[in-house]
């Protein structure tokens, strides 16, 4: 199921899943089209998807965005350059 743009809002994009994705074979995987932000992975497993197929992860990772927990980094920033530390220093 998919076809999102990216620029939809997240519970615009849960409603859909969780309403498209009950009537689906339970015992098919599912795979969603075009979300890949780590808020909306999560929420569409918890409603039954198996798999992803979007290119946000690979274009925030070419492009130097990291994800953690308390959301994203630009690691292209000069701050960031000679900082060896761990993105999150708690996990």
């Amino acid at each position: 199921m998919g076809g999102w743009a990216g620029g939809e809002p997240h519970q615009v994009v849960l409603k859909v899943v969780g309403e498209t994705g009950p009537p689906l074979p339970a015992d098919k995987p599912v795979c969603l089209m075009g979300v890949g932000t780590p808020h909306d992975l999560l929420g569409a497993v918890s409603r039954g998807i198996d798999m992803f197929d979007c290119v946000l992860p690979t274009r925030d990772g070419r492009h130097g965005k990291a994800y953690t927990r308390f959301g994203g980094i630009n690691l292209s920033n000069a701050r960031h350059a000679n900082d060896p530390r761990p993105l999150d220093e708690q996990s």
